[in-house]
């Protein structure tokens, strides 16, 4: 399913940004955006604010954050605050809707997913190590 969203609610200097004379996508609308999906939360409410916190307080830290910053010449994380999410209250995406209780249960799974995946790549370096050396 492609991800459609509804960005109109949102003031124009939090929707876009202009970089070498092109007109982009704000990064942290990006990053909001496409959040929607992992989080299920496919809409931005001064209601659900909390909520997005919560998911996102989660999610960032078992997973990769999607919006990065430079510092010092790396690209470090940048989790999303407080006052990101009220800034671009009015979000609206197609993403499903998952309750708390589904939200959590898809973290585990991926969670559980990569950790297999990690393993099996460190069992097959093992045995490739090991083959070199007979």
């Amino acid at each position: 399913m492609a991800l459609h969203y509804n960005h109109t609610q949102i003031p124009e200097d939090k929707r876009v940004y202009e970089f070498e004379g092109e007109t982009h996508m704000h990064p942290t609308l990006y990053a909001l955006t496409f959040y929607t999906i992992p989080i299920g939360l496919p809409t931005l409410t001064e209601e659900n604010v909390d909520e997005w916190m919560a998911r996102l307080a989660i999610y960032e830290r078992v997973f990769d954050c999607l919006r990065t910053k430079n510092v010092d010449g790396k690209c470090v994380d940048a989790p999303m605050t407080r006052q990101d999410l009220l800034d671009y209250i009015g979000l609206v995406t197609n993403a499903n809707k998952y309750t708390r209780n589904q939200f959590m249960k898809n973290v585990w799974a991926r969670l559980d997913s990569e950790l297999a995946r990690a393993k099996k790549k460190e069992e097959t370096n093992v045995v490739h190590a090991t083959s070199n050396h007979e």
